[in-house]
């Protein structure tokens, strides 16, 4: 995942550069580029989308989705509490939070279960 930002950020850098690359073939010559981030570059350059990245939207349920640009949930545990444990909302989250069950889960913990019961309380009051 590091790898695909870090080459995000290198295209993001180039901005005008990229189209002349991909054209030359020389996208792989800039830090941070491979073969493969330089082959789904030109993908998304020539059919404006991503077969990886349907592919994988297809698997996560859109509740995932959802879940995780709440404060303290994020992408890993979303997916986790929507595919492992059916929460889908954030009441059901605020429950898990509620009855300490979130920290079960074993990457959480007591200081993931605070951090998620803050970003819950902020989601209310803002």
């Amino acid at each position: 995942m590091r790898a695909y930002r870090t080459g995000a950020d290198t295209l993001r850098a180039r901005g005008g550069q990229v189209s002349a690359r991909l054209k030359a073939g020389t996208l792989t010559e800039l830090p941070g580029i491979g073969k493969e981030l330089a082959a789904k570059t030109a993908e998304v350059a020539e059919t404006g989308t991503l077969a990886a990245l349907s592919e994988l939207e297809a698997r996560i349920p859109p509740t995932a989705a959802r879940l995780a640009p709440l404060p303290g949930v994020g992408e890993k545990l979303a997916i986790y509490l929507t595919c492992r444990l059916h929460v889908d909302t954030p009441a059901h989250l605020r429950q898990l939070v509620a009855t300490h069950m979130l920290r079960t889960i074993p990457w959480v913990g007591p200081e993931g279960e605070a951090a998620v019961r803050k970003g819950l309380a902020e989601l209310v009051e803002g």
